[in-house]
Order: structure tokens, then C-alpha cells, then sequence
């Protein structure tokens, strides 16, 4: 059903205004040619009075959308039918909850019998239960036409995964008739703003081209359950519910919203997963006539993977972030600033970190914010300058080489935003001193999780040189350690050990990778007391150690539960996610660079189709992948030089990498290169 709203005016409305102030006849009238009306329409349609003004009627409709095209000439026969001739002054379609809510003034102007009844014959007779479980829904506020959707994609920079897929539902090949959806969506950003304009452009452009019937969006709503054992609240999906409101959305959109990381142990995993599984069947039940757009954090990477595998028989069109290169990101913060009607942001440009090369929207909308802080109060209301407790630029500025290094480094945008943070907090204590706010030493302890290849240590050692410089580490080394590192081979021995590595790592980081290689497999052996002494040393250390605990996702869970008190000494949990294509191609770019080679045009197309078979295999290496498919070709470019004879090698031929150096090759074999960062 689509739900709309008339306002509908009659000559015939002012002459009665006095008659049915004095008589309930009039209504009853309405009520009366309402039903016989409707009863002839047999549940595809209903029109009703909700209530009637001195200027206009407004009139309510839910037609079938099989019928929608009828609604205009039914919605005239139903007023002619009441004793009504005029015209309609304003037409728009309405949610679910504002239906409801006319057709119940309906009632409470006698303009209809029996409300409940009324709700029944449309099929609505359950909707106070979807009610009380506080059913969002919005209406799709923009239609894009061909034009205004590509000059939004240039205006807001999207990347070839949306401009692709504009190009396809505005294709000429479309028909013309809607017959079932092609495709649904899974939108991936860890900036909400990102997620929210690319869905309105995309469900735009959608309903402008017909594959929408209506302009309603329902979210789905979910129960949150505080699970005990685990620090995140675990999504519950009630199906119950979800049925029935793909049931109602017949041409419209269903728009789920997921904020949860997959837990990889105990019952509250299992429940998750289950419920990924039943809302796959329930998405594809429904696929023809009802499209679903999923939303999630690109860190909820596991969550994304189930997803993608528990919905294989449908096609998702996977829109993810894409970095943008300088030159667009200097366009993206110009546009932002003229749309605020701000004309003067040349200090906006000059804020942009110069050794990096690529941004990402989450990064660039964080830089714009903060500018944006800062402008309003140095050019705009200057009067209130006085009143805001800043640091200075040169005070608040993170030091030192190391954190440009960081900075310049292709993604990791989680772990560059923490660290931030760290470096602020820090300055920032001396508004705490001078307003006698008592602080205590915050613990530092962290976890990296991710993939082989996402540049853990390099980001452990380089955090370790960053503390030393901002001050919040005396000696700022990075002391790495395995399980060799800390069990000994008698008992007793363990503690003793792992004791002596805290001290090494006095002032400094200490980096244990692969933290639950120290996971025996009975209790009470050596790795538990290593674990245990660890969980000690990080409390008795905590002011001037800081203890690093690395690994990959699906086995970090388990770590974390060996000894109850070492999550709670955790502060920062930082996810460093699979590189995107964009990014492994950035990362190509300036690891060949570096080397002073150039990678021509025909091996680029080349290059991301090796990319894009490679990240969907088993162990792909990320940054290692890259780094050995660049050896690799050089190698190769070796053999190509050597049998082209000494005469016809020119410095240009030596220094560039042409498509037949670079040939596809399983991810496996990269687990012999050693972590690395990458950076210009």
C-alpha cells in the first residue's frame, strides 16, 4: 500500500460550514457513502474524510500499487460520491504513522464507524504492535534525475562504486516497466554522513527511475541486549516484527541499520550469526518487490564477510569508501565550505597534512569540523573568543617526525584519530590544573586486530616514538615479544621472566603479537601464569608502560578471556581493516615511488583486476600482497630488460613497469614478508 494525504478544496465547503456545526447528519452522511464507497474497492484501496476546514477538506488514501495509477479519477468519484466538486490544492505521499493518525481524527470526527475496522480492511490491524516496538520510517526527500545525480556524485566526490552504479539504473537499456529489483545494497562507511547522503542519492535516483513505488523507508527496529561477558551491546533482530514490515513495504525499502561487531565466542556469537542467517531469508522472501539497503561500519568486517556469504544468491552492490587523492580532497572541503556559505577558507586548504596523498570522506569531514570550530570563532563571532579555553596551534600540534610519518600512511584512519587523542588529552590537563579538577594517570594499554598485511607493528613502532615526543612515554622504544619471550621451561620461571620484559620496557611500548599464542590448552600451564603476570605488570606499570596486544580478529576474543581483568585494563581497541582496492592501488603507488619506478597506464587497469580477484581469497595479505606483487614484477621487468639487448635501454624503459610485469598469483605465498607500513 502507498499512504497519501489531500487537501481538496469545494465550493460547496463554506456553504455547509454552518449546517454541519448544528447537525451530526452531515457526518453521518460521509461515514455512511465512506464505507459503501470503500466496500467496492474490496481492501485495494480506501479513501476517507480526516477533517474538514473552512477553506479546504483534507482527505486520506492507501491504495494498492497495483491501483495507483486510478488514484486520482477514484479520489475524484469518492468526493463527487459525498456531494463534494472542487479540485485538489496539494497532494504528498505520507508515512504509516501519519496515516494512522488522520484516519484516528477521522474517527474522532465521526467522519468513519469503527477505526479498527477501517485499520483491518487495509491490512493494518496489527500496526500498534509494530508501533509499540517504535517503527521508524522516513520518505525519500530528493528525487535525482540522470543530471542532478551526477552533478551530486561530482559534487560530493563519490567514488566509481557509486558513479557505477548511477550509471546503471540510469542506463537506456533499463525497461522501462518495473518488474522485480535486480540488485540490493550494502552501503559500508564508518562516517554516518557518508552513509546517510549516499543512500538519499541512491533510493533518489531509484524512485525517480520507477524501481521504487512509493517514497517510504522503514528502519528496522532491533532490540539491544547488554550482554555481561561482553563490553559491545549485542543486536537481536525480532522477525516476528521484520516479516510484517516487509510485508507492508510492497514497492518501498526496507533500510537496516547495523552498528554490532560479530563476537567470535560463546552464545551471544551463535545468536548473531543465527539471526544473520534468518534475516538473509527474510531479505531474500522478499527481494522482488521490496529492496533492502543494509548499513554497517566498515570495521564490522566479519559482520560484512556473513553477510556477503549468507546472501550469495542475491546481487548486493557493495558500496564502500573510497579515498580521494589531493587534488579531490582540496575540491571536497571547497564545496563543503561554499554550501555553509563561507567564501574565505583558504585556511581550510592549508590544514591538510602535506606529506599524505589520499584521504577518506571519515578523515576529511573531521578536518572540516574542526576547522569549521575554529573559524567560527576567529572570523566570525570574534566577540566570543575570549570565552573558549584553547590551546595554541603550536602548543596543540602533535610533534615530531614520527606523527607525520603516521599521518602520511595510505588509511588507518581509527588508529591516527586515537592516538590524536592520546597527544590531546595530555596537553589539555593544564584546564584541568587551573580549574582544580583532580586528574589521575589514564591507562594506555591497547589491541590492535586485523589481518595479515594491515600494518600493526609498523603503527606499534611508530606510536612508541610519538608518545616519547608528545611526552606521555619517558624512553619511547618498541620492545616486541612472543610467547618465547615470555614462558619459560621451568615452573616458577614465567613470572620471573615476563617481570624482566616489563622492566626492559619501562618508559617505552611493549609489543606482544599474536597475543593468544600464550593460550595453552589445559588451564593453570605456563601460558596462563604468563597472561596473569602480564594482567599484574600492566596495573603496577600503568603510568609509564604501555602494553600493545596484537593479533587477528576471530582469535583476539578468546585472549581477552583467559584472565577477567585484563579487558578492563584495555582502553583503546583499535581495528585497522582490510585495505580497499583505491587504497592496496595508493599503496602500490608510493611503495614504486619510493624506489624511483613508475607504473604505466596499461599496467594500472591491469594491476586493480589482479587486485580485485586477490582480495576475495582465502589469507590475502593486504599491504604484503602489494609489496610482493611489486617484487615480483620487477623481477619480471628483469628478464624483459636483460632480453631486449643493452642498446635499446633508455632510463625511462628502466624506470617503468608496463602491464606484462605484473601477472595474478595466489595471497598464500605472502606470508613470508615481514609486516611493513606504507608511506611516501
Amino acid at each position: 500500500m502507498i499512504y497519501y494525504r489531500f487537501n481538496y478544496t469545494s465550493a460547496s465547503i463554506q456553504e455547509e460550514e454552518e449546517t454541519r456545526k448544528q447537525s451530526e447528519e452531515r457526518k453521518a452522511v460521509i461515514c455512511r457513502g465512506s464505507r459503501k464507497f470503500n466496500q467496492k474497492l474490496q481492501g485495494k484501496a480506501a479513501f476517507h474524510i480526516s477533517c474538514m476546514q473552512s477553506e479546504f477538506i483534507t482527505l486520506i488514501a492507501a491504495v494498492d500499487t497495483v491501483m495507483q495509477k486510478e488514484m486520482e479519477v477514484l479520489l475524484s468519484e469518492f468526493a463527487t460520491s459525498l456531494g463534494f466538486k472542487g479540485k485538489i490544492i496539494d497532494a504528498r505521499e505520507i508515512t504509516i504513522k501519519q496515516y494512522i493518525g488522520m484516519l484516528r481524527n477521522a474517527d474522532i470526527n465521526s467522519f468513519i464507524e469503527d477505526k479498527d475496522e477501517e485499520i483491518k480492511t487495509i491490512g493494518l490491524e496489527w500496526f500498534d504492535e509494530l508501533d509499540r516496538m517504535k517503527l521508524d520510517e522516513e520518505l525519500i526527500s530528493r528525487v535525482y534525475s540522470k543530471k542532478e545525480a551526477n552533478a551530486e556524485c561530482q559534487k560530493k566526490h563519490y567514488g566509481s562504486l557509486v558513479i557505477s552504479e548511477m550509471e546503471r539504473i540510469f542506463s537506456p537499456e533499463a525497461p522501462k516497466k518495473f518488474l522485480a529489483h535486480p540488485a540490493h545494497y550494502l552501503i559500508v562507511s564508518d562516517d554516518e554522513d557518508t552513509r546517510s547522503s549516499v543512500r538519499e542519492l541512491l533510493l533518489g535516483a531509484l524512485y525517480h527511475k520507477g524501481r521504487l513505488k512509493n517514497r517510504r523507508v522503514c528502519i528496522q527496529p532491533s532490540r539491544m541486549k547488554e550482554d555481561p561477558w561482553f563490553p559491545k551491546q549485542i543486536m537481536q533482530f525480532d522477525f516476528s516484527v521484520l516479516n510484517k514490515i516487509y510485508s507492508l513495504q510492497d514497492g518501498g525499502t526496507v533500510l537496516l541499520k547495523i552498528k554490532v561487531e560479530i563476537e567470535d565466542n560463546g552464545e551471544c556469537a551463535d545468536t548473531l550469526n543465527r539471526d544473520i542467517i534468518n534475516l538473509a531469508n527474510t531479505i531474500t522472501k522478499y527481494r522482488r518487490n521490496v529492496l533492502t539497503v543494509i548499513e554497517i561500519e566498515q570495521r564490522n568486517t566479519k559482520l560484512k564477510n556473513v553477510l556477503m556469504k549468507e546472501l550469495s544468491g542475491l546481487n548486493i552492490i557493495k558500496l564502500e569508501d573510497e579515498v580521494l587523492l589531493t587534488n579531490n580532497a582540496n575540491i571536497y572541503l571547497e564545496n563543503k565550505a561554499k554550501t555553509d556559505g563561507i567564501r574565505r577558507y583558504s585556511s581550510l586548504l592549508s590544514i591538510l597534512p602535506k606529506n599524505n596523498s589520499t584521504y577518506s570522506l571519515k578523515d576529511l569531514n573531521s578536518i572540516y569540523d574542526k576547522w569549521f570550530d575554529d573559524y567560527l570563532y576567529s572570523e566570525v563571532y570574534k566577540q566570543y573568543a575570549s570565552t573558549t579555553s584553547k590551546l595554541k596551534e603550536s602548543d596543540s600540534s602533535p610533534k615530531g617526525d614520527a606523527f607525520t610519518e603516521l599521518t602520511a600512511m595510505i588509511g588507518l584512519s581509527e588508529a591516527k584519530a586515537i592516538i590524536k587523542q592520546m597527544i590531546d588529552y595530555n596537553k589539555a590537563q593544564r584546564f584541568f590544573i587551573q580549574n582544580e579538577i583532580k586528574q589521575e594517570h589514564n591507562t594506555m594499554h591497547m589491541i590492535f586486530t586485523g589481518n595479515p598485511g594491515t600494518a600493526k607493528t609498523t603503527v606499534a613502532r611508530l606510536i612508541a616514538q610519538i608518545m616519547k615526543d608528545n611526552d606521555l612515554l619517558s624512553v619511547g622504544r618498541l620492545v616486541e615479544v612472543s610467547r618465547a619471550d615470555l614462558v619459560g621451561r621451568y615452573v616458577g620461571w614465567t613470572a620471573q621472566i615476563v617481570k624482566a620484559k616489563f622492566q626492559e620496557a619501562k618508559g617505552s611500548v611493549l609489543f606482544l603479537d599474536e597475543a593468544y599464542s600464550l593460550i595453552d590448552n589445559k588451564n593453570g600451564m605456563f601460558g596462563d601464569e604468563a597472561i596473569n603476570t602480564i594482567v599484574q605488570e600492566m596495573e603496577n606499570n600503568r603510568n609509564d608502560t604501555v602494553v600493545v596486544f596484537a593479533g587477528y580478529s576471530d582469535k583476539m576474543e578468546e585472549f581477552l578471556l583467559k584472565n577477567p581483568g585484563l579487558r578492563s585494563r584495555i582502553a583503546f581497541h583499535i581495528f585497522f581493516p582490510d585495505y580497499s582496492v583505491d587504497e592496496l592501488l595508493a599503496i602500490l603507488d608510493l611503495l614504486a615511488k619510493k624506489q624511483n619506478m613508475k607504473i604505466s597506464d596499461n599496467a594500472q587497469l591491469k594491476i586493480r583486476r589482479i587486485i580485485e580477484k586477490a582480495i576475495k581469497t582465502p589469507d590475502f595479505g593486504n599491504g604484503r600482497y602489494v609489496r610482493n606483487l611489486l617484487e615480483k614484477a620487477k623481477m619480471k621487468q628483469a628478464s624483459r630488460l636483460l632480453s631486449m639487448g643493452k642498446t635499446n635501454i633508455d632510463k625511462e624503459t628502466v624506470c617503468e613497469l608496463i602491464a606484462d610485469d605484473f601477472n595474478w598469483h595466489e595471497s598464500k605465498t605472502e606470508q613470508v614478508i615481514s609486516e611493513i607500513g606504507f608511506r611516501p
